[in-house]
């Protein structure tokens, strides 16, 4: 989440979010997240 507030703050967005479970017998669940830079591509 705090790396993912950074990207937010610079000009990402979230496209896609996957959750999975790598460690099952944790509380944790780690998740694949898709981000595009939105002023790259405004400048395309």
């Amino acid at each position: 989440m705090r790396d993912l507030r950074l990207f937010l703050a610079s000009g990402y967005v979230i496209k896609r979010v996957q959750p999975f479970d790598l460690f099952p017998q944790t509380r944790h669940l780690e998740c694949i997240v898709t981000l595009v830079n939105e002023r790259s591509q405004a400048s395309e």
